[in-house]
């Protein structure tokens, strides 16, 4: 989750920075806005993302990878199958992405 968190802040910082540096070559060379750097402190932009999601996809990624149960218990323990917590798994972390996504863009 913290993997996830750091690269989804790390590539919209290099993104930020590469528009940054291409809009000063076509423009009059002045320096972009300030772009906070990726070792700020990512955690706490995942615990924002996190709050921000429907309480069903944060206490199943929060069980998942913060106490890290196994699927199968997870899925025993809500009444699906593994295939069907799998795929509200995939579809809860893009959400966080989406989410991380577009905290960090708006963060200016």
């Amino acid at each position: 989750m913290t993997r996830l968190a750091r690269c989804a802040y790390i590539d919209e910082w290099r993104r930020r920075k590469s528009r940054g540096n291409l809009l000063r070559q076509w423009l009059d060379h002045s320096e972009p806005p300030d772009i906070s750097s990726p070792d700020s402190d990512p955690l706490a932009v995942l615990d924002e993302c996190l709050a921000s999601l429907a309480e069903d996809d944060r206490l199943l990624l929060e069980d998942k990878y913060f106490t890290r149960q196994p699927v199968r218990d997870l899925a025993a323990g809500r009444g699906l199958t593994e295939k069907a917590l799998e795929s509200r798994l995939t579809r809860a972390r893009d959400r966080l992405r989406e989410a991380l996504h577009h905290r960090l863009r708006h963060a200016d």
